[in-house]
C-alpha cells in the first residue's frame, strides 16, 4: 500500500473545492440541484466500489457531505416543492 503524498492530498483538495464552489453555484442557482445532485451521486459511487480503500472511501464521504451542508437548505426547499 502507498503512502499518501504530496501530490494525492493536493489531488483531494482541489476535488474538495470544486465540489464547494459547485454547491456555491447551485445556490445562486448557476447551476442546477439535479446537476449538482448527479455530481455527489459520483462520489457516493467510490463507495459502492469493490475493494475501496478506507482513505479513498473517506475523502469521497467527506467531499459529498461538505458539498450537502453548503446546500441543504437548498435541497430541502426543492423537495418540499415537488
Amino acid at each position: 500500500m502507498r503512502e499518501f503524498g504530496i501530490s494525492s492530498l493536493c489531488g483531494y483538495l482541489m476535488f474538495q473545492l470544486k465540489v464547494q464552489f459547485f454547491a456555491h453555484l447551485t445556490v445562486a442557482e448557476v447551476i442546477s440541484v439535479e446537476s449538482f445532485s448527479a455530481l455527489l451521486h459520483s462520489f457516493i459511487a467510490v463507495l459502492d466500489e469493490f475493494g475501496v480503500s478506507h482513505a479513498r472511501a473517506k475523502k469521497a464521504a467527506l467531499c459529498a457531505s461538505e458539498g450537502l451542508m453548503i446546500v441543504r437548505y437548498l435541497i430541502s426547499s426543492v423537495n418540499q416543492s415537488k
